[in-house]
């Protein structure tokens, strides 16, 4: 869950050209309406626009969650091997939102573990902000802790804000 995965990225791929993600999810904000929608798109979906059969919301607008999600688990196709991420085998999701609202990251954790089904998910959150108590009783908070347990688990930043020095004061 970050500004997305470009789902066109090598990495991201198989060694015959198939995608590896089985879901890439677009969450959208309408600050008119302050309604929030989510378009699923499936590993058939992915493989079609690949192919030029179809067309998908690109995968990442600013390129921070392609490069988070390859240190977790690119494979190194795009570099002939020479940089691979932690678990370049895995199976993967990616959720594009470009406002990175607490109920995207609510429904990516949701719908991701959900996909997962008896198979053990790490879902990624590195974003951060400084908005609510940090206290744990943020509705983020509340669902990170009922999603999580045995197999499943959420990884969250410690922070984007080093050069802010807002801990300074």
């Amino acid at each position: 869950m970050d500004t997305g995965t470009d789902w066109r990225h090598e990495d991201f791929r198989d060694g015959n050209g198939d995608t590896r993600l089985e879901m890439f999810l677009h969450a959208e904000h309408n600050p008119d309406t302050q309604t929030h929608t989510f378009s699923a798109y499936s590993a058939d979906d992915i493989n079609a626009a690949l192919g030029g059969q179809s067309n998908l919301p690109l995968g990442d607008l600013d390129g921070h969650g392609t490069h988070v999600a390859s240190i977790a688990a690119g494979n190194g196709l795009a570099s002939g091997g020479v940089y691979r991420g932690v678990a370049p085998n895995a199976k993967l999701m990616a959720c594009r939102s470009d406002t990175l609202h607490d109920t995207h990251s609510i429904e990516a954790i949701r719908r991701f573990f959900a996909a997962a089904g008896d198979r053990p998910a790490v879902m990624n959150l590195s974003l951060g902000g400084h908005f609510g108590a940090h206290d744990g009783t943020s509705a983020l908070e509340n669902v990170i802790a009922e999603e999580s347990g045995p197999g499943r688990i959420v990884v969250v930043a410690s922070g984007n804000d080093g050069a802010n020095r807002i801990h300074f004061d």
